[in-house]
């Protein structure tokens, strides 16, 4: 093996032996062991599986025909249906198999990085050596380990081991001219790249980077025609994006044709297509700052880890620091790109780490603003590029940068266990979150459930108490401080709150289900009654106020009204809780109390 010129003794030895891989799978397993043991946050996680009605009873025309809050991801569906149809319903085996994926995704681009490196001049030694250094980096950065850790980021790793799979098929099809299959395989691993998650759409930005890296005297056309069918399957989903945010919020669950269906109606709404184009106020020059501040933020925050994550960051003000900022990053990958022609793995790295941060940064208009799991795609370009620059000593060593690399690479060690501690439950990752934004009225409202569920009452009504005060226009926390306050048999307290939210919204149909609700619960059934028959006129009415109507009508005898209501509710949800119930009811034609009603949900 040739020596490493100018590396520390570490860079030297084990990462550039064959033992690299071992290696890496050593440091990640004595990472990132514990988080087989966490528990769901309740975020998003229990909506996905324990929670999730298509994984009850999968199918394969379930997973596919479904749409899910404003994304199109079978194949994340169907990942997370086989880990529930092999581990039961409990969190270890979705933690499990996160964790196995993100260690495959290491070694994955530690296999990349290597054959690259050999491919364009490197020795073997130092090959296996930036090789080495380009899955640690990558494995142990704190934004990694984040998604890793969040049941929900199977999305992003899954979308990363297809994309890493897809660049090396290309890599083999670039060595084996005369073989068709390893096109064919990228374009599979392409394609499910796109259908486990949005971000996953990069696929033919990074194919066709991959393909320009080696400057070949090749024509662009015959690359881009090499990747239109990634390109095709892209704009599919990025069209399914939009088109989620001109129909708003969708439940979960939704069926992907009906869906569209809501979304062609919507589709003539000028008022609509704004909210998509601009996201809030501003125009387009509020899109403009918004776009290019995220990008510098997520850009330093990925460089330099500034703080452990908080899920729902309360605002983004993009001036005065990040628009320029962002300005600059941009600038400096378009300046580095175009210098970088020379050197084929550095060149493809910075375009990966660029690609990657262009969606990350809301380029196309988001229901979440920013979350480290935007990260972890763009991460490994970012990985790939330190290691390049650390070897750029020539085709025999390093340079004396590499002799940092493991400073580096114990130092995200270390701020990766630290920020793993806010994942092990959902008081956990709440708690930390409200020490980072102590006025967040979404981290008050989880803490609260949970604590509420803990048994912990007087914490837990204080916490949704607070929510509903920052935020009394956010229906979601309104409703658990409701649902608890009733569970403890504290109606009055609960039916003030539901007539203040009622004042505050009267247009609402989702307040005036919430009074009648509770009005239920305190036996005052005309009024409540009359609550709900307003609520279910309203155009916007949601299905839960017409299966409360059911109920009621139900319960006073009046059958074929009940059924109406019912069969409205179903046609807007399908999915609804409570719906199989009331309906076994009316086809027996039972007449006891088919209990109470269900609290209305957005």
């Amino acid at each position: 093996m040739n020596p490493v010129r100018a590396g520390s003794s570490l860079v030297r030895s084990l990462p550039g032996s064959r033992l690299g891989p071992v290696l890496l799978v050593l440091l990640a397993c004595g990472l990132y062991w514990p988080v087989v043991s966490f528990g769901f946050v309740d975020m998003d996680d229990l909506q996905l599986v324990a929670a999730n009605p298509l994984l009850a009873h999968p199918s394969p025309g379930g997973i596919l025909g479904s749409f899910y809050v404003t994304s199109y991801y079978p194949v994340r569906m169907a990942s997370v249906a086989l880990d529930r149809l092999v581990w039961g319903a409990g969190p270890m085996g979705f933690h499990l198999i996160n964790g196995l994926l993100h260690l495959a995704n290491a070694l994955l681009l530690y296999a990349l990085a290597r054959r690259m490196a050999l491919r364009f001049g490197s020795a073997p030694g130092p090959a296996r050596a930036q090789a080495f250094w380009a899955g640690a980096l990558f494995a142990l950065h704190p934004a990694a380990a984040a998604t890793m850790a969040w049941i929900p980021g199977r999305e992003e790793v899954l979308a990363l081991f297809f994309l890493l799979l897809m660049l090396l098929a290309l890599e083999r099809r670039l060595r084996e001219e005369a073989a068709a299959w390893p096109l064919a395989a990228a374009w599979a691993a392409g394609l499910a790249a796109c259908l486990s998650g949005a971000l996953g759409a990069v696929a033919p930005v990074l194919a066709l980077a991959f393909l320009r890296a080696e400057n070949r005297p090749e024509p662009w056309m015959r690359d881009l025609a090499r990747v239109a069918p990634l390109v095709l399957a892209a704009a599919a989903v990025l069209g399914l994006k939009v088109l989620s945010r001109v129909v708003l919020e969708p439940d979960a669950g939704q069926g992907l044709f009906s869906y569209l269906a809501m979304a062609a109606d919507r589709l003539p709404d000028p008022a609509a297509w704004e909210g998509t184009l601009t996201r809030g106020e501003g125009g387009l020059l509020g899109r403009f700052a918004l776009f290019f501040g995220l990008f510098g933020f997520n850009f330093l925050h990925m460089a330099f880890v500034l703080t452990i994550p908080a899920v729902f960051p309360p605002a983004f003000d993009p001036w005065p620091v990040w628009v320029p900022l962002g300005i600059a990053a941009a600038a400096f990958f378009a300046w580095h790109l175009s210098r970088r022609r020379q050197d084929p793995v550095a060149w493809l790295a910075l375009a990966w780490l660029a690609a990657g941060l262009l969606p990350a940064s809301n380029l196309f208009s988001n229901h979440i603003l920013r979350a480290e799991r935007y990260l972890y795609i763009p991460l490994a370009g970012l990985a790939l590029a330190v290691a390049r620059s650390a070897f750029s000593g020539g085709p025999s060593g390093a340079n004396k940068a590499s002799g940092l690399l493991p400073v580096l690479a114990l130092a995200l060690a270390l701020a990766s266990a630290f920020s793993l501690g806010a994942w092990k439950s959902g008081v956990a990752l709440w708690e930390h979150h409200l020490a980072v934004y102590p006025d967040n009225p979404v981290a008050h409202h989880y803490l609260g459930q949970q604590l509420m569920e803990r048994g912990k009452t007087k914490e837990a009504l204080f916490h949704h108490a607070r929510s509903f005060s920052l935020h009394q226009g956010f229906h979601p926390l309104f409703g658990k401080l409701l649902d608890h306050l009733m569970g403890l048999g504290k109606l009055d307290q609960a039916e003030s709150y539901a007539r203040l939210g009622m004042h505050m919204h009267p247009d609402d149909p989702r307040w005036a289900n919430n009074l009648a609700y509770v009005l239920v619960e305190k036996g005052e059934e005309a009024e409540a009654f009359s609550l709900f028959a307003q609520a279910a006129e309203r155009p916007a009415a949601n299905p839960t106020v017409h299966l409360n109507m059911a109920v009621l009508l139900l319960r006073a005898g009046d059958h074929e009204q009940a059924r109406r209501h019912l069969e409205r509710a179903r046609a807007m949800d399908p999915h609804l809780p409570g719906l199989a119930q009331v309906e076994r009811l009316l086809v027996q034609g039972d007449q006891k109390d088919p209990g109470r009603g269900e609290r209305g949900r957005p």
